[in-house]
């Protein structure tokens, strides 16, 4: 008889309360993982009011220069019963990754004119940031703004700027987790031939020779689950975002502290990172007129038998979203003696199109 299962007791696994404390942590473990995101910021700038050349109000300036470094690792604790665990490996640790940025800025306000018949105000502002990453390159912010108050009560006010957001460091680099899904394989001959749209099954003929897929392939086991990983995504590249608003400001003098605000606004977000499932890539990689390399690089196949035998869900700069709409917050704020203050407000919103669209850049 084998010495290692010579002690082995039966045990009911139906239930808790059936189960012996011994036998309990015989087949237990415990196990537990941890991440650790650091940062190290350095921040100068000077600002302040300058001339003021005809008399609408000193102009206002700020320079400045920040670099940040930011550090992220995750780590696995020991199982306690590390002969033993089946699944331990569901989790990898992450190694040290880093990137650093040394970013440029700049800000200014310019008035225009004060207290003149129909302007009591009108002035314009602007900044611009530029930001050089270890890891995905120079990127650019701005934003320019002009504002007109003809009376105390009342402003209108115009701003237009591109904002960016740089991957996390999870998003790139983060252990990856086993997992399985089921996928509908876009290149199993059924498959094929029961897609309905004549166009997207000329795509997956075309598309799947061109990966070397043979025209008579069937996947072999296309009822049960692909194992694969949830993980990171290390080609991924920055959101890039345009916004304009158009506000309308009441603050009525008869109503004390109230403030009525209406906002257009439209904005529209390119390279979004979204977690892509293993079959969103699949389409991705096959369904379109052209092969989405990046897509396909997250599948890998068995070369002899082509069946998909691992996969990576994690971020993909798949798509542009664009929403514009109306909001109206409007807050009131009134002093309560011996209190601070009592501030009711409220706020109306008004979606007019969130639409999303595949990007035409992938990551």
């Amino acid at each position: 008889s084998d010495p290692a299962i010579a002690n082995c007791v039966p045990f009911n696994v139906f239930g808790t309360d059936t189960v012996p404390g011994n036998v309990r942590q015989y087949v237990s473990a415990g196990q537990y993982r941890g991440f650790q995101n650091t940062q190290e910021d350095f921040l100068a700038f000077a600002s302040g009011d300058l001339w003021d050349f005809w008399g609408a109000g000193p102009i206002g300036a700020a320079i400045g220069f920040e670099t940040r470094k930011e550090t992220f690792s995750g780590f696995i604790g020991p199982a306690s019963r590390e002969d033993r665990v089946i699944f331990g490996n569901i989790y990898t640790p992450t190694p040290e990754k880093s990137y650093d940025v040394t970013e440029f800025f700049a800000e200014g306000r310019l008035p225009l004119i004060t207290d003149q018949p129909g302007f009591k105000t009108l002035e314009m502002s602007g900044a611009y940031r530029v930001s050089n990453y270890s890891n995905i390159g120079v990127t650019e912010a701005w934003s320019v703004q002009g504002s007109w108050r003809p009376i105390d009560d009342f402003m209108v006010r115009y701003t237009r700027g591109r904002s960016v957001r740089a991957p996390q460091l999870n998003e790139l680099f983060r252990g990856p987790a086993q997992t399985f899904v089921a996928i509908n394989d876009n290149c199993s001959r059924p498959v094929i031939d029961a897609t309905a749209n004549a166009q997207t099954r000329a795509n997956r003929n075309a598309n799947c020779l061109a990966l070397g897929i043979p025209s008579t392939y069937v996947d072999p086991n296309p009822n049960t689950t692909n194992p694969g990983v949830n993980g990171p995504n290390p080609r991924l590249r920055e959101e890039e975002g345009t916004s304009q608003t158009f506000s309308v400001i009441v603050t009525p003098s008869f109503i004390p502290r109230l403030e009525i605000v209406l906002d257009y606004y439209d904005i529209t977000i390119g390279n979004v990172i979204n977690t892509v499932g293993a079959q969103n890539l699949l389409n991705l990689c096959v369904d379109q007129v052209a092969i989405n390399a990046a897509a396909c690089g997250l599948l890998q196949r068995d070369p002899t038998t082509f069946e998909i035998r691992n996969f990576t869900q994690g971020g993909f700069n798949y798509a542009s979203q664009r929403a514009k709409g109306l909001m109206t917050p409007q807050n009131r704020r009134r002093k309560i003696k011996p209190f601070a203050a009592l501030r009711p407000n409220g706020r109306w919103r008004c979606v007019i199109t969130p639409s999303a669209s595949p990007a035409r850049r992938n990551a």
